[in-house]
């Protein structure tokens, strides 16, 4: 059995909680033409047909753990598993939201690997796709630095 990156039932609420819940299908507003549903899992054009009639915020969340097996899979291994489950959670919403490929090439990430306690790179990840610094994510990368440093899940600022 391959090891996975455990995200908590906790975690998963923390995550969608910050995501959009859409119960229909809707373009990525990323620009990259794929098909997104619930709390910002990506479909495809023969799931759009299946989803077409909207989902529940359960079935969504359901969605979003199943959708992201293989994110799991590829944390796990790092060096970073051995982490506490809080700790595990918070990196996973990062991860979730900039990309794995944008997360294993930053500062924060080799910050990580290290134990180094500076974790102020965490927050350079504050800009929207086109330059623009987005106060949603400013609030985000907050309610994660919370969340890893003294395990508070609660989304309310």
């Amino acid at each position: 059995m391959i090891p996975t990156f455990p995200i908590s039932f906790q975690g998963t609420k923390f995550i969608c909680s910050l995501e959009e819940f859409k119960a229909v299908p809707y373009l990525d507003p990323g620009g990259d033409g794929n098909w997104v549903i619930g709390f910002g899992t990506e479909i495809t054009s023969a799931q759009k047909e299946l989803y077409a009639a909207g989902i529940s915020r359960d079935t969504g969340m359901f969605l979003f753990s199943k959708h992201n097996e293989p994110l799991q899979k590829q944390l796990a291994k790092t060096p970073l598993v051995s982490l506490p489950q809080q700790q595990l959670d918070a990196i996973f919403s990062l991860v979730y939201n900039i990309g794995l490929d944008h997360f294993m090439e930053s500062t924060i990430y080799k910050h990580l690997v290290t134990r180094d306690v500076d974790l102020s790179p965490w927050q350079a990840f504050i800009h929207g796709s086109h330059g623009q610094v987005m106060q949603g994510l400013i609030r985000r990368r907050k309610l994660e630095l919370r969340l890893f440093i003294y395990g508070n899940y609660s989304t309310e600022a």
